[in-house]
């Protein structure tokens, strides 16, 4: 790997053609993979405090998939709250 930014130092790539070369190796692999990652993580909690299951997060490494998702979540009524709703309800003392 050091030969090959050494040999491309040496072409006169310049610093941003380093950087570039740096990331469109296993390196830029290695950094996509990580923050896909903690991104699925992340959704997965977010998810799963909402009251659906965490898996949906999966949905989110499909293209399109993931923007129909995105505003489904967004602006679906969430379980956390109807239940919260009932729980609301019983405490007033109404009957569903």
């Amino acid at each position: 790997m050091f030969f090959l930014l050494a040999h491309a130092a040496s072409k006169g790539l310049g610093e941003m053609g380093e950087f570039a070369a740096v990331l469109s190796g296993g390196i830029g692999l290695l950094l996509v993979i990580i923050i896909y990652v903690i991104m699925l993580v992340a959704w997965w909690k977010i998810f799963a405090k909402a009251g659906h299951s965490g898996a949906l997060a999966l949905l989110f490494l499909v293209p399109i998939v993931n923007l129909v998702i995105f505003l489904w979540f967004a602006f679906s009524e969430w379980p956390i709250h109807r239940r919260l709703r009932e729980l609301e309800r019983r405490a007033k003392g109404d009957e569903f």
